[in-house]
């Protein structure tokens, strides 16, 4: 089978998770919902090893990261870090990042 681990973007929670997650596991599949640390002083790399920790808990063999808005930033640190775990990364309302991209700078100026 295959797990799922969902991460979500700015200003959401792993509840934003809550309807998709359902129906994954109503096909058998695991899924992991990422609550990234919301606390002062975390940052990417605290959400970085959030993803971590998911992606080391899920057992199946077939692995799927989704990243949505902010989230794909931590996927794919993470996804760098644990590259033989991941089967598919999917994209969810976020942009296409490259190496070296800062996630401030990928957000369009709203003022």
């Amino acid at each position: 089978m295959t797990a799922f681990v969902l991460i979500s973007g700015h200003f959401t929670r792993a509840w934003i998770w809550r309807d998709v997650s359902a129906r994954l596991r109503e096909t058998g599949a695991e899924v992991y919902e990422a609550d990234l640390a919301a606390e002062a002083g975390a940052g990417l790399e605290t959400h970085i090893e959030d993803v971590l920790r998911l992606i080391d808990a899920a057992n199946d063999p077939e692995l799927v990261l989704v990243g949505h808005d902010y989230g794909i930033h931590p996927l794919l640190g993470a996804a760098d870090r644990r590259a033989e775990r991941i089967t598919r990364i999917v994209h969810l309302d976020a942009g296409l990042v490259k190496d070296g991209d800062r996630a401030v700078q990928l957000v369009p100026d709203q003022t």
